[in-house]
């Protein structure tokens, strides 16, 4: 039968309708609308790209070893999906005469199968089985998510993530090396401050601390609420920012990981680098998109609410200072025919959970045989300090992180200050020493008038202080009561 091709379908034509004025202003036509209704920011799109995302096929193809977890599962789930759509429909034939015979007579003789238990069903939100490693079954892109439906939000910072760094040549703790200048970070850590004296920091001031400490509820408060308290202020020069995601850095391993988004992260003024030096290894030293965030990060603070994962914030800060070690090596190294591994620490990281604060320093090694020029990374612990302990406890905890933060400080003017020089003519420059200080730093012990009970790591002049003006003389030794711990009666102890 010929099919009616003189049949036509009117095509309906669009009405104009006229838009009102009224209309032409709601919300969600003006661009001025409501806050709530405003289109996402940039900040915000990366934001959401970091906490959604999803690792593409090849991350877990390349994994050396795989370990049971939501995200493994749920990949494991998207590819039996795609397995099974994959299969060819199945078609309608001519049915076989030995078939209809076969079924004519009765079928399989099945009295064996009489009275055995029906197997469990399975649920339709459960893994199918698997034996070893089956997540590489087909290399389809992930099927996107209805936006619809509210997903959780979730640090990409697993067993898998871990597994991952190490398979890329960036070590954990327990395989790490420590740098050839650990003493001299260790001693640094151990100076005094002034600024944590009887006098500024009382034991007032830390009941104060301890009971802002146990009311926070969240990540948030924790960053808004207890974290200045340790902070206390930071060297002129020494920017930060927070929540800053590293979109414009070259990937450490593969590209298959989220790019970093440090909590807090410590710099310098993109100005205070020539722009020429930005140009070339801006891939490893300009973290953001953005041209106003700080540039050449060394020191890296990742926080956790009560309800956080102390082995997912030490990943992120694995990860951190990795990049950092990175972009501390690559301006070291800037001009360089054949980059040199010295194997000093100039990248450092904190991390803050429960209470609890603890240091790590970072370098990199040379690349062994067989890895190309892909240099080794690694994390050393450097200390921990349970601040709501006591007073003493958190004196000698803070007074090591401003310590540790202003050391990093140093390691990043010495080395701008180097390849500026190069630029400005010098051919090949010498390696800083990394425990060399900036003579011109108010951060130099030599450089404050201190209390002869403390041997100390000065604090920045502030405007107004008394020992700005104040000559210089010469060092005394420290007593042998100048424990802080016994300038005033011990507070009470207080167990992390």
């Amino acid at each position: 039968m010929r099919p009616n091709t003189s049949l036509t379908v009117p095509v309906p034509v669009p009405v104009p309708v006229p838009v009102t004025a009224e209309a032409r202003l709601t919300p969600g036509n003006s661009p001025c609308g409501s806050p709530t209704k405003r289109a996402k920011s940039t900040a915000d799109s990366d934001i959401d790209k970091w906490a959604y995302w999803e690792y593409p096929p090849h991350f877990w193809d390349n994994l050396s070893k795989v370990s049971l977890s939501p995200r493994a599962l749920k990949e494991v789930d998207r590819r039996a999906r795609n397995s099974r759509s994959q299969l060819p429909a199945s078609t309608a034939g001519e049915v076989s005469s030995n078939i209809a015979r076969f079924a004519r007579q009765g079928g399989p003789d099945l009295s064996d199968l009489r009275g055995y238990p029906y197997p469990a069903t399975m649920n339709s939100r459960e893994s199918p089985q698997s034996k070893g490693n089956e997540l590489a079954i087909p290399e389809t892109e992930p099927t996107p998510t209805s936006t619809t439906t509210k997903q959780q939000k979730s640090k990409p910072c697993s067993g898998n993530f871990r597994q991952h760094l190490t398979d890329h040549k960036v070590e954990p703790l327990q395989f790490s090396e420590k740098p050839r200048n650990t003493d001299e970070i260790l001693s640094t850590l151990a100076q005094r401050r002034l600024s944590l004296s009887l006098s500024n920091f009382s034991d007032g001031s830390f009941e104060g601390f301890y009971q802002t400490s146990i009311r926070v509820m969240n990540e948030d408060d924790v960053m808004a609420k207890v974290l200045p308290t340790i902070f206390g202020s930071s060297v002129a020069g020494d920017l930060d920012a927070r929540n800053i995601l590293f979109g414009n850095l070259e990937p450490l391993t593969d590209g298959s990981l989220v790019s970093a988004k440090p909590d807090i992260y410590h710099g310098s003024s993109p100005g205070s680098l020539s722009l020429t030096i930005r140009n070339e290894i801006g891939h490893h030293i300009v973290p953001s998109t953005k041209d106003d965030r700080p540039i050449v990060p060394n020191f890296f603070v990742e926080v956790k609410g009560p309800r956080g994962n102390e082995l997912v914030v030490e990943r992120q800060a694995c990860y951190d200072g990795s990049i950092g070690a990175r972009a501390m090596h690559s301006l070291q190294t800037y001009g360089q025919e054949s980059p040199q591994y010295d194997g000093q620490a100039r990248c450092f990281s904190a991390t803050f959970f429960a209470g609890q604060l603890q240091m790590f320093a970072h370098h990199a090694t040379a690349p062994v045989d067989g890895d190309g020029d892909r240099p080794t990374y690694h994390m050393t612990y450097l200390g921990g300090y349970c601040m709501k302990n006591s007073r003493a406890t958190f004196i000698e905890g803070a007074s090591a992180f401003r310590n540790l933060r202003d050391l990093a400080k140093q390691q990043r003017d010495v080395l701008i200050q180097a390849a500026n020089d190069t630029i400005g003519g010098r051919s090949s420059p010498p390696i800083p020493d990394a425990n060399q200080n900036d003579e011109k730093s108010a951060d130099g012990v030599a450089d404050n008038e201190e209390s002869p009970h403390l041997k100390t790591f000065d604090e920045p002049f502030r405007e107004g202080d008394d020992s700005v003006n104040s000559t210089k003389r010469k060092r005394q030794p420290p007593s042998p009561d100048s424990d802080v711990a016994t300038e005033s009666p011990p507070s009470k102890i207080r167990r992390c």
